[in-house]
C-alpha cells in the first residue's frame, strides 16, 4: 500500500524535527489529530516510526523515525526538493 499524504507529512516533520511529542505532531505536520494517530499506527506497523514514553510523570509519548523510516523520509524530501526545482525552472 502506498504512502498517503498524511504519512508523508509525518515522516517529513519527523525528519526535520527529530523525536517529537505526539501531542505536537498535528501542528508540525499540518494535520488533524485523527489523521496523525491513524497514520502513526500505519507507520508503526510498517516499521517506519517508533513510539517511546518518558519514565517520569507525565509520561509523554514521543514518536521518532526508525532507520528505515529515516531512509524513506530522506527519499521523500529529495523528491520534494526536485519537484520544487523543476517548478522554478519551468
Amino acid at each position: 500500500m502506498p504512502l498517503r499524504e498524511s504519512e508523508t507529512k509525518i515522516l517529513l516533520a519527523l525528519l526535520a524535527g527529530g523525536e517529537t511529542p505526539i501531542m505536537s505532531l498535528p501542528k508540525k505536520a499540518g494535520l488533524g489529530s485523527n489523521a496523525v494517530y491513524n497514520s502513526i499506527r500505519w507507520l508503526t506497523d510498517r516499521g517506519l516510526v517508533r513510539e517511546s514514553r518518558e519514565d517520569v510523570l507525565p509520561r509523554r509519548r514521543f514518536i521518532s523515525l526508525t532507520d528505515r523510516g529515516t531512509k524513506i523520509a530522506e527519499l521523500l524530501r529529495d523528491v520534494e526538493n526536485n519537484l520544487q526545482k523543476s517548478k522554478l525552472v519551468s
